[in-house]
């Protein structure tokens, strides 16, 4: 049975700050240069007992299912996947927590048996809903979770760069595939939510950091029953409303997530913050309202900054 209210939460870019000796075959160009710029600024403002003032205000909400929308990690070294690994275990299990890649994650050409991939299978896996579908095994993207009345369709966009370069991509192969689930989510009367790291809009980030496919992936949101996408990356919070052709008078919310370690803040960015996805389902329609949750002021307390509702769904058929 459905609860009346299912509650998903999102923190993002959290950057885990590391300690670890590098040894020569561990350097290249691009982390060399991400290390300068963790020493000289990042470590700064990304701190650890900040992600667990966050994490510990979150788990106090008890959400139902708990996601991050990637960049977990700053040089994409094997010992920063191990360490995230034990920081997701933290956090739940993988039954309760649903991950994807970002570009800090996937930032050199590593092995595969190396690969964040592999060290979060579990994390990065369908459920019995996503096998079902056709979207089974692990590593493979997009996979597909069920969360009460929620599908997630989880897409990667992160691919290695090279230096001052953080572009994404998902590809033609990953964007049907997407498309796919999406139907088969709608299908199976649940709201699709894409979770990806990269903002999926055109303009949303500058070229060097932006999606190189956004405007085929925009298209792709106009053009599905997609209920609600979330993303990171640039480390602000927003929302921006696509208009669908779906027959929807209710344009689709995409909304982006600042970084979830934020003790300072730095270039415009705001501090610390997570987000709570609170769906509603009822006999007329289904609502879904984003409760913003952060640092107000550095060494402040956790407290509720924002609260907006980004969906109402009829129960008879498109959104109102």
């Amino acid at each position: 049975m459905t609860k009346a209210v299912t509650t998903l939460a999102q923190i993002s870019d959290v950057h885990l700050p590391y300690s670890y000796r590098l040894s020569l075959r561990d350097w290249n160009i691009k982390r060399a240069l991400g290390f300068l710029n963790w020493q000289r600024g990042r470590r700064f403002v990304h701190r650890q007992e900040t992600v667990d003032m966050l994490i510990a205000d979150m788990k106090a909400q008890r959400p139902d299912h708990i996601t991050v929308t990637g960049d977990l990690v700053n040089l994409g070294l094997p010992q920063e996947y191990h360490a995230a690994e034990t920081w997701l275990q933290s956090l739940g299990t993988p039954e309760t927590v649903t991950v994807i890649p970002g570009n800090h994650d996937i930032y050199c050409p590593v092995p595969t048996d190396q690969s964040c991939c592999t060290s979060w299978s579990a994390y990065m896996s369908s459920d019995a809903l996503g096998q079902s579908i056709g979207f089974g095994g692990s590593g493979g993207f997009p996979y597909v979770r069920q969360v009460g009345p929620v599908g997630l369709i989880c897409v990667n966009s992160a691919m290695p760069t090279p230096p001052f370069v953080a572009r994404g991509r998902v590809g033609g192969q990953q964007r049907d595939a997407l498309s796919t689930a999406v139907h088969h989510v709608a299908s199976a009367g649940l709201l699709a939510v894409v979770l990806i790291h990269h903002p999926p809009l055109v303009g949303l980030a500058p070229k060097r950091r932006a999606l190189e496919d956004a405007d085929q992936l925009a298209a792709l949101i106009a053009q599905n029953p997609i209920d609600l996408v979330l993303y990171g990356h640039n480390h602000r919070d927003s929302i921006t409303w696509v208009s669908s052709s779906q027959g929807v008078s209710r344009p689709v919310a995409v909304c982006g997530a600042a970084s979830g370690s934020a003790a300072r803040r730095h270039k415009g960015e705001p501090l610390a913050r997570y987000y709570l996805y609170e769906v509603r389902t009822g006999r007329e329609a289904t609502r879904v309202s984003r409760i913003c949750r952060g640092l107000s002021e550095p060494h402040g307390t956790v407290v509720e900054i924002e609260r907006q509702d980004v969906l109402v769904k009829s129960a008879q058929a498109g959104k109102v």
